[in-house]
């Protein structure tokens, strides 16, 4: 269970997120949406605590980490599992290196960790690609690599940042089929975040709206896209409201 009260951030005197509340279950797929810059991404490292709230509170399975110190954070971080925006890989080390970086610490064999990333990359369709180099592979393979890499240690909560930013209809299509997979498979909680609304009336359980800093809608995906409201049409139509248009 993931849950956000009152939670409030700003990054000098701009306020980002004034107030938002969040309630995502066990086993759920939450999709948030909002446009670009309306704090998503500031949201997302809450949650995984690699921001600290100026108030309010962030709780993971009941626990405020809000306070909680480093020592503390690492063991609720174990419960995650980030998929950066760009992937993140590092362009020095091979697939299996990239995939295998979360298990540094563990008192594993290399054969041990050799299974390991061999299982993990043919569960997101990659299998034999571990001794390629991040720049041999296309976008969406590099997005299924960050995603081997997040799932390797098995983790309870899996965080997409945009996961198919910059890709093609096709390849976000099997993106989003991955992630439905991986929850169904895995049995994870998965938060995903997302301006994409085909991919977040696929993959979402249940849909978040961010908007004017707060929450602002939240229902099923076909309570969202049906909706009524001026303000949440407005964004699924893609329709600009030409009173904020500068040009």
């Amino acid at each position: 269970m993931i849950e956000t009260r009152n939670l409030k951030k700003s990054f000098g005197t701009q306020p980002i997120l004034e107030g938002v509340d969040l309630f995502i279950e066990t086993g759920e797929s939450a999709a948030i949406i909002g446009r670009s810059g309306g704090g998503k991404s500031v949201l997302l490292k809450h949650l995984i605590g690699l921001l600290h709230p100026d108030s309010g509170e962030v709780l993971v399975d009941g626990e405020s980490i809000g306070r909680m110190n480093e020592r503390q954070l690492l063991r609720i971080r174990k419960k995650f599992g980030m998929v950066f925006q760009g992937a993140a890989l590092f362009d020095s080390m091979s697939v299996a290196e990239n995939v295998a970086f979360g298990l540094r610490h563990e008192t594993l064999t290399s054969g041990e960790i050799a299974r390991r990333v061999a299982a993990t990359l043919e569960m997101v369709d990659l299998p034999g690609t571990q001794k390629k180099n991040p720049a041999e592979l296309s976008g969406g393979m590099r997005k299924r690599v960050g995603l081997a890499r997040a799932i390797i240690y098995e983790p309870q909560i899996i965080l997409y940042d945009e996961p198919t930013t910059g890709l093609d209809p096709i390849v976000s299509d099997s993106i989003d089929k991955l992630i439905i997979r991986v929850r169904d498979q895995l049995k994870v909680t998965s938060v995903v975040v997302t301006h994409d609304m085909r991919s977040a009336s696929r993959v979402g359980t249940h849909v978040f709206m961010l908007h004017a800093k707060k929450m602002y809608a939240h229902g099923t995906p076909e309570e969202i896209f049906a909706s009524k409201d001026p303000i949440v049409r407005q964004f699924i139509d893609g329709v600009a409201d030409l009173k904020e248009t500068q040009f």
